[in-house]
């Protein structure tokens, strides 16, 4: 894909196809599944550019590509997934050995817990739901959280691919806990502290004010 970047290679390519080709960018997972695609897709029109034409993968190194592709795109999808708005600590990936909320580097495992209670609406421990007090409000606040879609990366984060139903309650008292991403240890570690408003926070810890501001209390 390097040599079709070439001013040359690049303007005869341009005649069999608007597409461009993709360079791989060390820092960015995502340039590679993008860079195989795309050779994937304009592979046709790259064999009638002749100056690369002997380099262009042939036989089993081609096959090799082509299986290859469909094991990159599994993972292109499920780093997506994780990345949504809707992932939540109640998520488990088949890593979930590191991610769930007992392991060795979650600092506040009580809270972590709690939250995962609160989303599949199961009783915590009073220690979680001590964690948990700023975020409790009044049933006037509390809204119902719509069952997501299970989609094809779900079902790969899962355990055997098996869909989980998560039971929930009807109203949800911790509001917002829903909205904690999976890294919010990582947050949360930042050695810089967050403002908003009056209030200051360098933790999502459930002593925290940071998102609790202006959420009438129960």
């Amino acid at each position: 894909m390097v040599e079709l970047r070439k001013e040359n290679n690049f303007a005869e390519l341009q005649k069999y196809t608007e597409l461009l080709p993709v360079k791989r960018n060390e820092t960015r997972w995502s340039s590679t599944f993008t860079m195989v695609q795309r050779y994937i897709r304009i592979g046709p029109e790259i064999k009638k550019v002749e100056a690369v034409e002997e380099m262009l993968p042939t036989g089993a190194k081609h096959r090799k590509i082509l299986a290859l592709f469909e094991h990159i795109k599994k993972f292109e999808n499920v780093c997506l997934r994780l990345q949504r708005d809707d992932t939540d600590l109640a998520e488990y990936p088949v890593m979930s050995e590191h991610l769930k909320a007992s392991a060795k580097i979650v600092e506040t495992p009580a809270f972590e817990a709690g939250v995962v209670n609160v989303i599949r609406g199961c009783d915590g421990s009073s220690a979680e739901k001590l964690d948990l007090k700023s975020f409790e409000v009044g049933q006037a606040f509390c809204k119902k959280r719509k069952e997501g879609e299970e989609d094809y990366a779900c079902l790969l984060l899962r355990n055997g691919g098996k869909k989980e139903r998560r039971p929930r309650k009807e109203q949800i008292t911790f509001l917002w806990t829903v909205t904690i991403p999976p890294t919010s240890n990582a947050v949360g570690a930042s050695v810089l502290p967050m403002q908003v408003g009056p209030y200051t926070s360098t933790s999502l810890h459930g002593s925290s004010k940071l998102l609790t501001t202006g959420i009438p209390q129960s």
